[in-house]
């Protein structure tokens, strides 16, 4: 996920709450997919973004089935 589209969510999860916020995500590559939902989730892993140490704790969400739905990213990428 790139640094604008981190600055983006982080803001719109500041502005209405985690809790109310949710992430689709249409990757066609599950490890893209993957990476991106940990990042929305546990912050970025590669600590070079607006999201580096932050835990939003999004509900994440791939467009063709779920990433993760329970309170933290397990790395299991597309099970529900």
């Amino acid at each position: 996920m790139d640094l604008e589209n981190q600055n983006r969510v982080k803001d719109l999860a500041e502005k209405y709450g985690a809790e109310n916020v949710l992430v689709v995500f249409g990757a066609a590559e599950a490890e893209s997919a993957g990476l991106s939902a940990e990042t929305v989730t546990n912050g970025d892993p590669t600590f070079a973004g607006p999201l580096a140490g932050v835990q939003l704790g999004l509900a994440v969400y791939h467009a063709v089935g779920c990433l993760r739905r329970t309170s933290k990213y397990d790395g299991n990428g597309f099970g529900c």
